[in-house]
This record gives structure tokens, sequence and C-alpha cells, in this order.
């Protein structure tokens, strides 16, 4: 007579993997999605993922899912964004939608520009200063760091930032926030282009909170990833 008890599986004799520094996940391992704002020459808007004026995250310009944070043509008060960290670096492109070269901060000699950065009249020789945030969004994903430069047209909206960051430099940088949202500027033989505008508005204390949290676990691993990235070329296309 055939039993109908249930076949148990024995269990297995294999032991659980120890976690190793080749096997474990940390923040240096992780896609960390890049804001920016929808400009004529970049290849999501021109492929009509996204539309001028608006900001977005993508893992690139290749990247087939952008994420539309906020519309050009909203009337939502923009996105918080919240600094966890800033460093500086040099860039240069030969013109707009053209790759953009990065370089660190404290580098001197390249083969562009030809003397110390921001000193050749040339324009096509001149090097820009750029400023590379790690930001946190708790309204968007609380639990995902992002990142975005302010450079040539941006540069005033991170000196805005900076100055605030300055000034009260006892306190960290996630103790500040602003509302980004974007306007559109016209110049005589570049024609129009997106520029940030900043509104401050600071975090909630549950948001200091939370972005303080991604800061000590996240950050220490992030700093020199996103420092070697300065010296690789992006496809972040020029203003």
């Amino acid at each position: 007579m055939a039993s109908k008890a249930v076949a148990v599986p024995e269990a297995s004799a294999v032991p659980e993997l120890a976690p190793t520094p080749a096997s474990t996940i940390t923040a240096e391992d992780i896609a960390i999605p890049t804001l920016y704002m929808g400009q004529r020459s970049q290849t999501i808007v021109d492929g009509g993922l996204a539309s001028k004026g608006d900001i977005y995250a993508a893992l690139g310009q290749s990247d087939n899912e952008p994420e539309i944070l906020w519309e050009s043509d909203s009337k939502s008060p923009g996105v918080l964004i919240v600094p966890l960290f800033m460093f500086k670096s040099w860039s240069f492109s030969p013109g707009p939608g053209a790759p953009l070269e990065m370089w660190p901060f404290e580098a001197k000699g390249r083969e562009y520009p030809d003397g110390p950065p921001l000193t050749d009249r040339d324009p096509k020789k001149r090097a820009y200063l750029v400023y590379n945030y790690t930001l946190y969004l708790p309204e968007v994903n609380p639990e995902m760091p992002y990142k975005t430069r302010f450079y040539r047209s941006g540069a005033p909206a991170a000196q805005k930032i900076n100055q605030v960051l300055s000034l009260n430099h006892e306190l960290p940088s996630y103790h500040f926030g602003w509302r980004w949202t974007t306007a559109t500027q016209t110049k005589q033989g570049v024609g129009s282009y997106t520029i940030p505008q900043l509104t401050r508005e600071d975090p909630s204390e549950d948001q200091v909170a939370g972005a303080k949290a991604l800061h000590d676990l996240l950050i220490p691993g992030l700093l020199s990833r996103q420092q070697m990235e300065t010296e690789q070329a992006s496809t972040a296309p020029s203003i």
C-alpha cells in the first residue's frame, strides 16, 4: 500500500556563503541617476522622451526610460533638492551637443586650456568650473541619492547654494534645501536654452533625518567614485 505521507526534502548541507569584499554591494556599485534639465541638444529630448525645460532623472543620455520629475509647463513648485556633497572640477566642450570632457579641480596642465583655467581668451580653449552635487530628493525617492552638475549658465544657481552653505558652515549641508524649476534664456548666436531656477525651502526635521541617514551610509563610498568620474569623458551636452 502506497504511503500518503508527503516527502520532506532533506536540509541542504551547503552552508551559506559568508559575504566577502568581492560580493558585498556598496555605494560604489550602484547606478546613481543624474538629474538633467531638458536641452534641445540632448538625445533624450531629441527622441521625445522628455521636453525642453523638463527636469528628469536618467542613467545617461542612452537611457530609454528617463523619469520626469518636473515638467516645464507644470504649475507645481518644483523638485525639492537637499545637497549631501559637492566637489568642483573643470570641463571643456567644443560646442553644443558635443561630449563634455572633465578633469579634477586640482589639475593644472591639460591639452586645453593652454594656460591656467579661465585665463585663455580663446573660447574654444576655455575651461569652465563645474559644481558637482550629490543630492537627496525626499519627495522623489528618500532611499536613493541623485547627482547633478551646474556649470556655465548654471553656475549662478550653484553659487546660490554654495553661499548658503558657506554662511552656515557649522551645520551639515543636508540641513538646507531648494525648490528647483527651470526657465528659458536666449543668447544671440546660441538660441534658447534652459537654465536652473532655485527657491530656498529647507527640509523638514524628518527629511533632515532621512538625508543624514543616506549621507552617512553612502557618501564615504561615493566620494572616491565621483572624483574619479571627473577624469572620464561624459555624454552630458554643453549649453
